[in-house]
């Protein structure tokens, strides 16, 4: 990848994680909706943005068509994965130690390159990655435990579901560091296929919220204007950028 090609794509991952900050309170604002349900609802619109995208990049819906299968499961390992994971843990651990968990990712995507291989981006695993990873692990494993003792003991008789939300921000981190890593290997596939896997994501979500969830409708128009930003930004547009 030449040097303009790398700040370009530099500059648009640094677009997405900033629309990617403001899913925490998208979703905290959504409470009331089931987290399959707001996966569902939410790739729905991201699926639509897909028009929108094509429509300024050029690219061809026909263009799906080359799409491997390996892709449409990563996709939906990835997209569906992670967000399912994520707003559980947001339902079950406090937002802020929530995302410092999740936010792990980027430290995972380090050690993870290093499977990769080198015409891919793969680099040597040096110690300096290693020790660097093993600071940001204990320092949020502090950080978490410290802050979160006093809610520790109202969780115990809660069913304890501060722990399983605290999992899940972990397996969300795991998921969409993994994802991003194993996106590597479809470099030919063209951006536009995450309408796609969103449609692919929305319709998954929709099938298990209509089998596990009571559907909740959203009360207000804040509610429904929450959905769509969340639906258009952080799962929509930022993921666009970032498999640019």
């Amino acid at each position: 990848m030449r040097r303009n090609e790398q700040q370009i794509a530099t500059g648009l991952g640094l677009v997405a994680i900033l629309l990617w900050s403001s899913l925490a309170a998208a979703t905290t604002t959504l409470a009331r909706i089931p987290p399959f349900q707001l996966v569902a609802m939410s790739f729905a619109f991201s699926a639509l943005v897909g028009l929108g995208w094509a429509a300024v990049t050029g690219e061809r819906l026909g263009s799906l068509r080359r799409v491997p299968l390996g892709y449409w499961l990563l996709g939906l390992y990835g997209l569906f994965g992670y967000h399912a994971a994520y707003f559980i843990a947001l339902r079950h651990a406090p937002p802020v130690g929530a995302n410092l968990v999740n936010y792990l990712w980027p430290l995972l995507i380090v050690v993870f390159s290093a499977m990769l291989p080198l015409h891919l981006g793969g680099r040597s695993l040096r110690w300096w990655h290693i020790a660097g990873t093993m600071l940001g692990l204990t320092g949020t494993v502090l950080v978490v435990f410290s802050a979160a003792a006093p809610a520790a003991l109202a969780a115990a008789t809660d069913g304890g579901t501060l722990p399983f939300g605290y999992a899940a921000a972990f397996a969300a981190a795991l998921i969409w560091s993994s994802y991003s890593v194993g996106s590597r290997l479809f470099v030919g596939v063209p951006s536009l296929a995450v309408m796609g896997t969103s449609a692919l994501t929305a319709a998954v979500a929709a099938v298990i919220s209509w089998i596990w969830e009571s559907w909740v409708s959203p009360a207000s128009l804040g509610e429904w204007l929450a959905i769509l930003f969340q639906g258009v930004g952080p799962v929509g547009l930022a993921f666009y950028l970032w498999d640019r």
